[in-house]
């Protein structure tokens, strides 16, 4: 009778996986771009073990510029439900490279280093002493995340910076040094920490596209365009691509250079240390005019810089109403869809 009860349970939860899967093949006819419903759809090929098909999936959503870390967790729990430990080493592996205190790459490899067809020992064995050494560094690292979030963020800067005493050459401390400053409103400093946070990782292409955006903000036109390129050379996720090639064509065009000559703040927004001011300058010219589009398009700018999203898509919204066909409505335009691929 429990067997009977429990196979009609599997039965009923196999008809509600099929039905749910036809739902969202359907979906994604109507928006094949749609990286929520790609990984759902993996998430549902996944459970009904039909790992080939979640694998292709998984891997479409992050060209799409889903978040690469959490589809990389799903992409090694397929591949070592199917034994494909090499790929699966490999994953953990280009973590490591990104951020060498991920404790759970490196106690992952730990083990899965034994799995290979020829068992890695002495990687293994590295992979578990490094395991028992990071842990003072990742402790710092939660600690500085939790100020961060509560925004205490001289604090947090205080702890990423002893970090960096213990290792010189961690790229994300850096990198998170940078957003804090970037947030702040301090570019100058933002762009000093993300360029030292390339140095150490050339491989952090959404450093790279944020020192494009502060170098073009800022009117350095010439290193705008050159992180720009790289990361275009570099041919990464689509929405990447999309967004730095977006960006590079702007900040190249006639536009942006006559633009720029007209803004009275530009000369504000050259020093980088003072974007905040600028920023007021261009909510008080909006208090006089609310039809000025090119201050909406700079505040909107600012306000996405600062992480204040929602206030940068009123700006955005508005220039787009006041001058639909100006370079820089055309530019928001182009990127709505994968502006947010580049968060830190």
């Amino acid at each position: 009778m429990i067997e009977k009860n429990n196979q009609e349970t599997r039965e009923s939860q196999n008809g509600l996986s099929d039905r749910l899967i036809s739902i969202y093949e359907k979906a994604l006819q109507i928006d094949s771009k749609d990286k929520l419903l790609l990984i759902d759809l993996g998430n549902l090929y996944e459970e009904k073990g039909m790992f080939k098909k979640a694998i292709e999936l998984y891997e479409k959503s992050i060209k799409l510029g889903a978040d690469e870390n959490l589809i990389n967790h799903f992409l090694v729990r397929v591949y070592e439900e199917e034994e494909v430990y090499e790929k699966a080493v490999a994953i953990y592996e280009r973590m490591l490279a990104k951020d060498p205190y991920n404790i759970i790459a490196t106690e992952s490899l730990s083990r899965l280093y034994l799995k290979l067809k020829k068992p890695d020992f002495e990687r293994a064995k590295s992979m578990m002493e490094m395991s028992k050494n990071i842990g003072f560094v990742g402790d710092l690292k939660h600690m500085a995340e939790e100020k961060e979030e509560r925004k205490l963020f001289d604090s947090a800067i205080d702890i990423y910076t002893q970090i960096i005493k213990i290792d010189n050459k961690y790229s994300l401390a850096y990198n998170k040094i940078a957003k804090i400053y970037r947030v702040k409103g301090d570019i100058s400093k933002a762009i000093r920490y993300y360029e030292m946070s390339i140095k150490f990782n050339k491989e952090n292409v959404n450093a790279y596209v944020w020192l494009g955006i502060l170098y073009a903000l800022c009117i350095n036109k010439e290193e705008a365009i050159r992180k720009l390129k790289t990361v275009i050379n570099k041919k990464m996720s689509r929405s990447i691509n999309a967004i730095a090639k977006s960006i590079y064509n702007y900040v190249k065009s006639e536009d942006y250079i006559m633009n720029n000559k007209s803004d009275q703040n530009a000369e504000i927004r050259k020093k980088g240390r003072e974007i905040e001011k600028a920023m007021y300058n261009y909510e008080g010219a909006l208090k006089r005019n609310e039809e000025d589009w090119l201050s909406h398009f700079y505040l909107g700018v600012i306000y996405f810089i600062k992480d204040l999203f929602d206030k940068s898509r009123i700006e955005f919204r508005a220039l787009m109403r006041i001058n639909p066909q100006s370079s820089e409505a055309k530019l928001i335009s182009l990127l709505k869809n994968d502006i947010m691929a580049i968060e830190d």
